[in-house]
C-alpha cells in the first residue's frame, strides 16, 4: 500500500528526488567469490564481461539487492554473507555493512523466534546516513536485539532525534529497504522538519517515496508473464487507500481513477514506453484491466485490478495483442516496460538477446540519465555503448573469471575493475574518439 508512513514528514510541494546509485561494493564473504573483492562504480554505464559460469548474473543480483537494501531475496535466502556497500543520492551518502553467519549448532543458548523455533542464523546490518553538513546517523539492526540509533554532528534533541528506538521500530536486519531505513534514521524528526530539511538538503524527504522493487532484467520476455501474477501486479484504487504495484510506471498509475470502472489507458502517458512502441512498428499501445474485484484492507474498501491486457495499433486500427507479438517485439516491449518502471538504474542481463542491430542501437540510445549495469556477449552492443566521461570509461568494466581450485573444490570467482594501465589505454581511445573500436581494445588487452 502507498499510505504515507506517519513517521515521515509530509510536504505540500512537489520536490524532485535525488537519483540513487551504487558507488562501491566490497565482498568479504559470499559463496566462492574471492574474499576482499571490491568494485567501484560511476553513476553511469557499466559492462560486466566474462565467460559462462564466471558469476556475471550473480554479480548483477548482488548489485540489485544492494541498491534495494534487500538481501532476503530468494537468490540469497539463508546464505552466509559479509558485504559492505555505499549508495549515493544527491549529496547524501548511505553506507552499509551486513553479515549473516551460522551459529554454533551445539550452543545451548541458541535464540528462538516467536514460534519457539531455533534460529540457526544470526543477522546484523549497520546502516549509516551522512550529509555534507557533518550530520551522521547510524542504525544497527540485529536478529537478536532491539534496533539502536546513534546521532553525530548535531544536537539530537534539537532535531527531534533523541527518541530511542524500540521493538516497534524493528526491521529485517538484511532487508530494511531504504524506505524502512529512512524512518529509522529520521524517526521523530517530524518535530523539527524544517531544520532537518535544511540539514539534509531540499528533496531529501522525497527520496524514499520513490522506492522501487529493483531486480535484474532477465534475458527473455519473462517480465510480461510476471504482469499476470496477482502477487506481483495488482492495482488497488480507493478513495483514501491506493496501492501501486512496482511493475507499473508512475505516470500510468497517476492517470487511473478509483471509480470502479474498467480501465483502458493509453501507454503514451509514459513517453519512454511510447518510444519503444513506435520502434516496434506501432503508432499506439493501450492497457486494459477490469472489471475489478472489491476488497477491504485497513478497514477500508477499494477496487483491485489485475491481469492487464496490452493491445497495439497502427493509425487507429488494432494490429496486435501482446500474445501475437514476435519474440523480438515482446522482448523490446518488456525492456521498455522495465525502464519505465525503474527510473534511477537499469540492471540488464544480455539485453541484446532477440534484437536486430537497429533495435540494439535504439535500446542503447535509451540508457541515459541512470546508472546502468549490463552483461553482453554481443560485439555490436559493446561497440555502441556511449561512455561519456573518462571516469565512466575507467570504471565502466567489471571483468569476471572463474579460477579452478586444486582438489576439485568450487572454483573461485575473481571479479575486478580495470587496472590503471588498462584504464589509461581505454581513456586514450576515448580522447581519440575511437570508442567504436572498444571490442578491439578489449581483445587486444585480452579482457574479452
Amino acid at each position: 500500500m502507498t499510505e504515507r508512513s506517519e513517521e515521515r514528514p509530509a510536504t505540500t510541494e512537489a520536490v524532485s528526488h535525488p537519483r540513487r546509485w551504487l558507488e562501491r561494493i566490497k565482498i568479504n564473504q559470499f559463496r566462492s567469490v574471492e574474499p576482499g573483492t571490491e568494485l567501484c562504480f560511476s553513476d553511469g554505464l557499466h559492462v560486466v564481461l566474462g565467460k559462462n559460469a564466471s558469476g556475471k548474473s550473480t554479480l548483477l543480483d548482488l548489485i540489485a539487492a544492494a541498491l534495494a537494501v534487500d538481501f532476503d531475496r530468494s537468490a540469497f535466502h539463508d546464505e552466509p554473507l559479509d558485504l559492505e556497500f555505499t549508495l549515493r543520492a544527491g549529496d547524501l551518502h548511505f553506507e552499509a555493512a551486513i553479515k549473516r553467519v551460522l551459529r554454533d549448532a551445539n550452543a545451548s543458548a541458541m535464540p528462538e523466534d516467536v514460534k519457539g523455533l531455533k534460529r540457526p542464523l544470526r543477522e546484523e546490518g549497520c546502516y549509516i546516513l551522512r550529509s555534507p553538513s557533518g550530520f551522521k546517523v547510524t542504525v544497527v539492526l540485529t536478529s537478536d536485539d532491539v534496533a539502536r540509533r546513534t546521532v553525530e554532528g548535531v544536537d539530537a534533541a534539537q532535531y527531534g532525534l533523541d527518541e530511542p528506538l524500540g521493538w516497534r521500530h524493528q526491521e529485517p536486519p538484511l532487508a530494511p529497504g531504504l524506505d524502512g531505513l529512512y524512518n529509522l534514521w529520521l524517526q521523530g524528526s517530524r518535530k523539527a522538519f524544517g531544520a532537518m530539511e535544511s540539514l539534509l538538503g531540499r528533496g531529501a524527504f522525497s527520496f524514499s517515496l520513490y522506492e522501487k522493487y529493483l531486480f535484474r532484467m532477465l534475458e527473455g520476455d519473462e517480465l510480461l508473464s510476471e504482469l499476470d501474477d496477482d502477487d506481483l501486479f495488482t492495482i488497488r484504487l480507493g478513495k483514501s487507500l491506493t496501492g501501486q504495484p512496482p511493475l507499473l510506471p508512475d505516470r500510468i498509475f497517476e492517470a487511473l481513477s478509483p471509480d470502479g470502472a474498467a480501465i483502458d489507458v493509453p501507454l503514451a502517458l509514459e513517453p519512454l514506453l511510447s518510444s519503444f512502441i513506435h520502434e516496434m512498428g506501432f503508432t499506439e499501445g493501450r492497457m486494459s484491466l477490469g472489471p475489478p474485484r472489491v476488497e477491504r484492507d485497513f478497514g477500508q474498501e477499494f477496487f483491485a485490478y489485475s491481469l492487464p491486457m496490452f493491445t497495439f495499433y497502427r493509425d487507429g486500427r488494432l494490429a496486435r495483442r501482446v500474445d501475437q507479438l514476435s519474440y523480438g517485439q515482446r522482448r523490446l516491449f518488456a525492456l521498455g516496460w522495465y525502464l519505465a518502471c525503474i527510473r534511477d538504474v537499469a540492471i540488464l542481463d544480455e539485453p541484446s538477446n532477440g534484437l536486430h542491430e537497429s533495435w540494439i542501437a535504439f535500446l542503447v540510445s535509451q540508457l541515459h540519465d541512470r546508472q546502468v549495469f549490463l552483461t553482453s556477449q554481443n560485439r555490436e552492443l559493446l561497440d555502441m555503448l556511449p561512455f561519456r566521461t573518462e571516469t565512466e570509461l575507467s570504471r565502466g568494466f567489471v571483468l569476471c573469471e572463474s579460477r579452478p581450485q586444486l582438489g576439485g573444490d568450487e572454483p573461485t570467482l575473481h571479479w575486478r575493475g580495470l587496472r590503471e594501465d588498462e584504464s589509461a589505454l581505454m581513456v586514450k581511445a576515448l580522447r581519440a574518439s575511437r570508442v567504436d573500436l572498444i571490442t578491439d581494445l578489449l581483445r587486444a588487452l585480452d579482457l574479452w
